[in-house]
């Protein structure tokens, strides 16, 4: 289906890495693929333009118009989209190939503030237990940017590399 690249429908929002369809759309293109819950319905779409392709988690979201997909600016700038910009959007099943073992991130402050001398800590296990629940139905890419807010903090991750796991052929 044929879609325009609009605006994440608030802020809040832009920090889940989903991307936004009006609920009437949203079942249109993903049909019986949803991957979360009735309370929270999510799919992964394939988004296809003239730049390359891409999967995201997609949920519906009432403040979207029709034939809109709402994407935060982290999305739309890696995409790299523009606003009004015409996309594909169909259902995307993931497969064996995109189950992981292990990834690395590169966490670093979204907004970095002048008067700020000292480095933030941040508890690895606690941000990597976080990082799994906000994340865990998405389809990621190597060198691909998310916006995450982790207790407060705005944060920039960049997917570093992952390790996929290895089927051997006839193995149950």
């Amino acid at each position: 289906m044929s879609f325009v690249v609009g605006n994440c429908p608030s802020s809040k929002l832009a920090y889940t890495n989903r991307i936004y369809l009006n609920s009437a759309d949203f079942e249109q293109v993903v049909g019986d693929a949803i991957t979360g819950s009735k309370s929270d319905p999510v799919a992964n779409v394939l988004i296809e333009s003239m730049s390359g392709t891409w999967v995201f988690l997609a949920a519906p979201h009432s403040a979207m118009n029709i034939g809109e997909v709402g994407m935060n600016g982290v999305q739309r700038k890696s995409g790299p989209f523009t606003l009004k910009q015409e996309l594909q959007v169909s259902v995307f099943t993931p497969g064996a190939s995109e189950a992981l073992v292990s990834m690395t991130l590169g966490v670093d402050l979204l907004v970095k503030k002048s008067d700020n001398k000292t480095a933030s800590k941040f508890d690895a296990k606690e941000l990597e237990e976080s990082f799994k629940a906000n994340f865990g139905f998405q389809v990621l890419h190597k060198q691909q940017k998310l916006a995450f807010d982790f207790n407060g903090t705005k944060l920039d991750i960049l997917v570093d590399s992952f390790e996929g796991v290895t089927l051997i052929d006839g193995a149950s």
